[in-house]
Order: C-alpha cells, then sequence, then structure tokens
C-alpha cells in the first residue's frame, strides 16, 4: 500500500492512504503518527501505524415468480456454485469448479440471498435445485457471473437473477364403456360418440402461487366434454386439484350415467410437467323386448301343442362382438 505524510524531526505526521491491494478498499481515514525526542543516541526515530481495510463483498440473490402472475413464490431452492477452480494467493486451489458453495430457499417474497463470502476474480452460477410445491423445476434457466476486482472506492457488487416457473398442470380423461361388456364398443345401433360429461370442482382449488386465490369454486361447472367415437374425451391446463365428471347428456343408444366419478389431480415432485387422471363411466345400452310366435307353414294356425318347448337363440350382432340370449318357447 502507498502511504504520503510529512517528514518531521518531531511532532505529529499524518499518513494517507493512496492505494489499496487488489480486492480490498481504501480506508480514507487519515493516521496520526506521533514522533517524539527519544534520547541523544537514537539518530533515526521510526513509528508505526496500522490501517486497516475492507475486503470488497459480493451480495448475491435470486428472485423467484411465477411465470403468468409474476406474483413471488416461496420455498424454491437455489445452489451457488464455483465457476472455476478458486486458488488462494500462494496458488492452491482450495475450492474446485462446480463445488456447492450454498445453498438457499426463497421466503415469502420470493426472495433469497447467499452469506458465503466470495474470493474476488472468480466465476459463479446459480442453478434451481428444488422448484415451490405445484411447480415445475426450471434446470434451463442457469444464472452466471464473475465477480472481478472493482474500483478500490467501491466496497460491494451486486448480482441478482429473477427466476420464472410454471405451474404443474393436469389433464384428464374421460372413458365411456358398455356395462355389459366393459368394452369401449357400442351394441347394436347405439353410439359411443355424442356423450356430454361436465367437469366440476369437488373443492375451492386456489392458484398454487398463494396469491392470485381461487381459480375454480366448489362445484362449478369447468368445462362440458363431448366423447368421440372410441368413447374419449379429454381436458388439459388445468390447475392441481380434486374434480368430478358427471355425464349430462348420454349418446344414442344408452341411458344416462348418474354417477359422480372423482378425479384427484395431485402433485408428483418437480420433474413431471403434467399429471394425468382419468374416469371410467360404464353405462348401459338401452334394450327393447321383442316376441316370437311359431305358425305353421300355411300360417293358417299355430303349433303351439305339437311344438311346446321349442328353443331359440337371440343374437346380437355388433363390430367385434356377437351376444347370444336363449329362451324356450
Amino acid at each position: 500500500m502507498n502511504l504520503s505524510g510529512m517528514r518531521q524531526i518531531r511532532g505529529m505526521n499524518t499518513a494517507f492512504m493512496t492505494k489499496s491491494i487488489e480486492g480490498f478498499t481504501i480506508n480514507t481515514k487519515p493516521q496520526t503518527v506521533k514522533i517524539e525526542y527519544k534520547n541523544q543516541n537514537v539518530t533515526v526515530q521510526s513509528e508505526n501505524t496500522t490501517i486497516f481495510n475492507t475486503r470488497q463483498k459480493a451480495v448475491v440473490s435470486v428472485v423467484k415468480v411465477d411465470a403468468d402472475t409474476k406474483n413471488p413464490l416461496s420455498g424454491g431452492e437455489y445452489s451457488l456454485y464455483a465457476g472455476n477452480d478458486i486458488k488462494n494467493a500462494s496458488g492452491k486451489v482450495i475450492v474446485k469448479k462446480d463445488t456447492v458453495l450454498q445453498t438457499k430457499a426463497s421466503g415469502k417474497d420470493g426472495k433469497a440471498s447467499y452469506s458465503v463470502d466470495l474470493p474476488v476474480g472468480n466465476s459463479y452460477y446459480i442453478v434451481e435445485t428444488k422448484a415451490p410445491k405445484n411447480y415445475q423445476k426450471n434446470s434451463l434457466d442457469v444464472y452466471q457471473f464473475s465477480f472481478e476486482a472493482m474500483s478500490q472506492n467501491k466496497e460491494t457488487a451486486t448480482f441478482t437473477h429473477t427466476f420464472k416457473n410454471d405451474r404443474t398442470t393436469a389433464k384428464i380423461q374421460i372413458f365411456k364403456m358398455d356395462k355389459e361388456t366393459g368394452r369401449a364398443v357400442p351394441q347394436g345401433d347405439a353410439t359411443l360418440k355424442g356423450a356430454v360429461y361436465g367437469l366440476y370442482a369437488r373443492e375451492d382449488i386456489k392458484h398454487p402461487d398463494r396469491a392470485t386465490g381461487i381459480v375454480y369454486k366448489k362445484d362449478e361447472l369447468i368445462a362440458k366434454l363431448t366423447t368421440d367415437d372410441k368413447g374419449k374425451c379429454e381436458i388439459d391446463h388445468l390447475y392441481l386439484g380434486k374434480y368430478y365428471v358427471k355425464e349430462i347428456e348420454p349418446s344414442e343408444g344408452y341411458l344416462l350415467d348418474e354417477e359422480e366419478h372423482d378425479i384427484i389431480c395431485d402433485y408428483e415432485g418437480d420433474s413431471i410437467s403434467q399429471v394425468l387422471s382419468s374416469a371410467v363411466s360404464k353405462e348401459q345400452v338401452m334394450k327393447q323386448p321383442f316376441q316370437l310366435i311359431k305358425i305353421s307353414d300355411n300360417g293358417n294356425e299355430t303349433e303351439r301343442n305339437l311344438l311346446k318347448g321349442a328353443g331359440f337363440t337371440a343374437y346380437l350382432q355388433c363390430s367385434g362382438y356377437t351376444a347370444g340370449v336363449e329362451s324356450v318357447c
């Protein structure tokens, strides 16, 4: 360090710092050195003074927000890593590259600040290691920065970054099946296409950012879904929570399914972007009674007395399925 002052034989000398060593600030406070007469045997008199310098610091923080609402999120964890081998003054590696220096979680304000003391002249990076509940981990956003030597009049360098997270969504599928066959194949002239189902919230469903509030109220009709020719319908980009589906209009040839089918869409971890849940609606096909009368070839008289007890089998034919029902006259 460089000091300047006045040369005196006796009295008071004031020393000023004009330059500090790299990575430290200048101490602008004057240091007074008192020089007094010792004795006639002292030809050169020296006095010492101590000047304290503050090491320059890096103030590092992150902010966690919802990608859509921009509201702050708590519970996100971020790790600060060394971007290169960190060496001491003698050149020895004291921290290897990619070593985790500190991990912090965001608070209610969405902020997380690091307290680790970072040596100047090195690079660092921050990666999300755990997402808040009901959110996807943002592994693509990596914040990198270099903490280089600054003006010696500056004590701190500030580094901050905002991380955005997408919420985990839910996808719901409904499968309509024939109750008797247990298959997604209609009987006779009936069809699985065209059935209309209502999707409802089983409970109040809140936005995961904990600030937006309720997005679906309990028993609210969220959507109407119509089945295709295979008896399937679906909806995605829903919020996680508890739902139920109920048929509003049956497809042609089937009776209305009045049962409420519960569907639960729970969080499955920050590596899952979409939770898939489903419900099966088994419906009874409509039936029409019929009667067989056996008569003689000339059609004038019945053969009931002669052929009482004759057996008949009625067959129902549909695509891929044939059902037989036996009857005795």
